[in-house]
């Protein structure tokens, strides 16, 4: 396929919700299978304007890892997103959300990489 008619057909999919679903659960399999590429998908999100709808993935280490990285890019307020997070009525659930944060702290410490994703 020629390179620049992706973009135009991932601007097509992002057109629906549908397509904006697919294409962010597509994002948190990917990150699910290997977290390496959350910076990928946080310029991906950026260029195709899915930074709210991946946020807002019930795939909460997904999330957490791409909000991390917004905010180090200085595209999120890391407090403000976890605290609408935690009180925004969803599909995720307080409770999960915050085991998931628990458990991204807990690997953070035990990596060393305070500093990644």
């Amino acid at each position: 396929a020629d390179p620049g008619t992706v973009p135009a057909a991932v601007h097509a999919l992002c057109a629906t919700a549908a397509g904006t679903r697919a294409l962010v659960d597509g994002m948190g399999r990917a990150h699910g299978e290997s977290r390496a590429h959350v910076r990928r998908c946080l310029d991906l999100c950026r260029q195709f304007n899915l930074l709210t709808d991946a946020l807002a993935s019930p795939r909460a280490p997904f999330a957490i890892d791409l909000a991390v990285a917004a905010s180090r890019d200085g595209a999120l307020d890391l407090k403000l997103w976890l605290q609408g997070a935690l009180e925004a009525p969803d599909s995720r659930g307080a409770e999960q959300f915050v085991r998931a944060c628990v458990g991204w702290v807990r690997a953070q410490l035990v990596a060393g990489n305070a500093e990644e994703p």
